[in-house]
C-alpha cells in the first residue's frame, strides 16, 4: 500500500468513525478534464486532496505536480467547490477531520439560511428572522 492510500484509508476511518457521512473516492469532477478529488463530499460542494510524500520529494513538490495540483484546484474553485488539503500529519493529528466537520456543520448552517430567506421571500408567517 502507497503512503498516500494508507493516509487516505486512515482518513476515511476516522470519517465513518466520527459518524460523518460517507464521502466519495476518487470523484471526477469535471466532464473535460481527468481530474478527481482523493474524496468528496458533493452535496455539500467540497472535495478533500491528501497529500503524501511532501518530504521525500513525492510529485506535490516537484515542479510539474504543482502546476498540475494549481490547476486542478483553480478549476474546481471555478466551478463552485471548495478544495480542502491535507498532509500525513494533519491527518494522523486529527486536523483534518476536525476542518471536514467544520466545512460539513458550516455547509448545512448556511443551507439552513438560504432556506429560511426564500421562506420568508415568500411570505411564510412561520419564520422568525433571526
Amino acid at each position: 500500500m502507497s503512503k498516500k492510500s494508507r493516509w487516505e484509508e486512515e482518513l476515511l476511518f476516522q470519517i465513518k468513525a466520527a459518524g460523518l457521512p460517507d464521502p466519495e473516492r476518487e470523484y471526477r469532477f469535471d466532464d473535460d478534464r481527468r481530474f478527481r478529488f482523493d474524496f468528496a463530499f458533493p452535496a455539500h460542494r467540497f472535495g478533500i486532496e491528501c497529500h503524501g510524500g511532501i518530504w521525500n520529494k513525492g510529485r506535490h513538490v516537484r515542479g510539474y505536480g504543482i502546476r498540475s495540483d494549481c490547476e486542478k484546484r483553480n478549476l474546481a474553485q471555478l466551478q463552485g467547490w471548495d478544495v480542502f488539503e491535507f498532509t500525513p500529519e494533519q491527518i494522523k493529528s486529527g486536523e483534518a477531520l476536525t476542518v471536514i466537520e467544520k466545512a460539513i456543520e458550516m455547509n448545512i448552517r448556511v443551507s439552513e439560511e438560504i432556506k429560511r430567506l426564500k421562506d420568508q421571500a415568500r411570505g411564510n408567517k412561520d419564520v422568525a428572522p433571526n
